[in-house]
């Protein structure tokens, strides 16, 4: 694909603004995901047939409740969009976890063509890594009524279904509206990554520009008719007890079912291991979230984890050997460096996250 001929329009020291050479009759707007250092999905998204808008949070990790301009506030980063779009035939607005959630909440309110939205957030509560920080006003923390107004094939949530959080946060929606669903079987939050990787991504967002079907192949996936319903109701119930009410016991008993279930279930063993650690039952928790590392050995969350229990349990080569996987995936994690280099004792449990997010 030849790149199209732009200029560009810094609006803001967070909002930048590229325009084909010889107009565009579409508007793509990409939300940023947390901890960007840069616009995400530029290198993506900048050379595509369309004006393109990107935009970040001011405030890093807000999850844009604060909207992205001066003065501050979701209604008026809502008019400006809305003026903005108003040209134009087509909006695709898109973005991935934090992203995603933006896009979801923003792409609503100006009627936006078509949304796609990666690994979104669509609750957002203090209680889960993957929100804004406690200090951080939470102005619109459920899309649930957003997501059930859509219009029939305006959004488009794809989620990697391996990570708890994020499968939950499309999950708890999959029945509203008329939002389509993605599930992909073997990916977790890193899904955009692996997508890209593929160059799925780049077809991804021509598609939408282009108004036609999206196709995430060669990648694997589910849509809501094939969704396994049992499963779909225990992360419902679990993720919720976890997390929110921090009732690990009943977590355990809502998984229990699912370790021994056909085909293996990383995600259960996960789920059962990471509440017993919480427990402070690391010995149990080992051997899940073992089971659960190695059937998914590139994931950050089950090494992370499993690396943490093995500490617990005084086997430090094998707590070496997973934090060694970590920094395969995510070369900068201080904590798996320091267990691989012998200098960190382990944590305790109610320290850890059991979601820590991955950089995006």
């Amino acid at each position: 694909m030849d790149a199209a001929e732009k200029s560009q329009e810094a609006i803001s020291e967070c909002v930048l603004l590229e325009r084909c050479s010889g107009g565009s009759a579409t508007l793509l707007v990409v939300f940023a995901a947390a901890n960007a250092r840069s616009f995400t999905f530029y290198n993506t998204t900048h050379g595509l047939p369309c004006d393109v808008l990107y935009v970040r949070d001011p405030r890093k990790n807000a999850w844009f409740q604060d909207g992205f301009l001066e003065p501050p506030g979701i209604e008026a980063s809502v008019e400006f969009l809305r003026k903005l779009a108003a040209p134009y035939e087509r909006v695709v607005v898109s973005g991935a976890s934090m992203g995603g959630y933006a896009a979801i909440l923003f792409g609503s309110r100006i009627g936006a063509s078509l949304i796609l939205a990666l690994g979104p957030q669509t609750q957002l509560n203090h209680s889960y890594s993957r929100s804004p920080r406690r200090d951080v006003t939470l102005r619109e923390p459920d899309l649930s009524a957003v997501v059930a107004a859509s219009p029939p094939g305006q959004i488009h949530m794809m989620v990697g279904v391996l990570d708890a959080v994020d499968y939950f946060n499309v999950i708890r929606l999959a029945d509203l509206g008329g939002a389509e669903v993605y599930c992909f079987e073997g990916e977790d939050h890193f899904l955009p990554k692996s997508l890209a990787k593929s160059e799925a991504l780049t077809r991804l967002f021509a598609a939408a520009v282009a108004g036609a079907a999206l196709d995430p192949a060669p990648h694997a996936y589910v849509t809501r008719a094939g969704l396994d319903q049992a499963r779909c109701e225990m992360i419902r119930a679990v993720v919720p007890l976890m997390f929110e009410k921090r009732d690990y016991r009943s977590a355990r008993a809502l998984v229990r079912p699912f370790l021994a279930a056909e085909p293996p279930w990383a995600l259960a063993h996960y789920l059962w291991g990471a509440s017993a650690f919480k427990d402070d039952l690391f010995g149990p928790a080992m051997r899940e979230l073992k089971t659960a590392a190695n059937m998914f050995p590139n994931s950050v969350d089950y090494n992370m984890l499993a690396a943490e229990a093995a500490l617990h349990t005084g086997d430090q080569t094998r707590a070496q050997a997973f934090a060694r996987r970590v920094l395969a995936v995510r070369s900068n994690n201080t904590r798996a460096r320091a267990i691989v280099e012998g200098q960190m004792p382990a944590v305790e449990s109610g320290a850890v996250a059991l979601d820590e997010a991955p950089p995006e």
